[in-house]
């Protein structure tokens, strides 16, 4: 690289959301020192992932913090839906964590895995707030689990308001339920990635946005980049989203149009 060769930073594309949906929880930052990456699965914000990898054992550690004092569950789905899933249960009743490893065959109650190949860390319930902590392998163990894999990862979640009488008896989770597409393997926080002194910074958003109640909506926007006095080059981008409006963006897409515009 030249040392007149200018590298432009793209630091914020997404959608700036105006509309405030009341949030139910907030990141815990007790669980973000432990868990470097996490996300909320819902656009609610009721049902918080958070995660952290040891690949030197193939181990992956997860966190799920529930707005409910009932059951959660954490599944992974071939495209998103139940059948062919691998899939976790958990509850606390009366100071008691417990967890379950199950598959689903079907649009059903997952059956329990007669190999339980997932390990509870840590169990609680406070302020009608649920979170377990749970590890297990990276890669599947037998033909009922599924493997976490390079790329998108499809999860499931559900949850309901009260605890199960028995392991049979989980209650439908009814609408507490979703999907969502998540880079595990991948994850990164910018701010750990060391960028040259002379990159360039350039906030790009979508303005005061009054979000429409359709379940989705597609907003466009063309903006022209600085001119610059050397040739440069487009390295890398970090989405900024109004805080408590996580949940609302499912993803964003850059396309060049002309020369200095996105």
């Amino acid at each position: 690289r030249s040392s007149d060769l200018g590298i432009v930073m793209l630091s914020s594309f997404a959608l700036f959301v105006f509309l405030h949906l009341a949030s139910s929880l907030q990141v815990d930052p007790n669980l973000s020192l432990e868990y470097p990456f996490s996300l909320s699965l819902d656009e609610k914000e009721n049902y918080w992932l958070y995660w952290n990898l040891d690949r030197n054992v193939g181990v992956i550690s997860f966190a799920v913090q529930v707005n409910t004092p009932g059951w959660v569950g954490l599944g992974i789905s071939p495209n998103g839906q139940m059948p062919n899933s691998d899939i976790v249960t958990g509850w606390v009743s009366d100071g008691q964590g417990y967890l379950q490893d199950r598959f689903s065959m079907g649009r059903s109650l997952p059956l329990i895995d007669s190999i339980q190949n997932i390990e509870l860390i840590s169990a609680s319930e406070s302020n009608q707030v649920t979170t377990l902590e749970f590890k297990r392998n990276i890669k599947a163990c037998e033909s009922k689990d599924r493997s976490v894999v390079v790329g998108t990862t499809r999860l499931i979640w559900a949850y309901h308001s009260i605890d199960p009488d028995s392991p049979d008896s989980l209650l439908f989770h009814e609408r507490n339920m979703g999907w969502r597409s998540v880079n595990l393997l991948d994850a990164r926080n910018t701010d750990d990635i060391p960028f040259p002194d002379d990159v360039a910074h350039v906030d790009v958003t979508m303005g005061k946005v009054n979000v429409p109640s359709a379940s989705t909506t597609y907003w466009c926007k063309t903006v022209t980049l600085p001119k610059f006095e050397s040739e440069a080059h487009f390295i890398g981008y970090d989405p900024v989203v109004e805080p408590g409006n996580e949940g609302l963006v499912h993803h964003a897409v850059i396309s060049v149009r002309q020369r200095y515009r996105i």
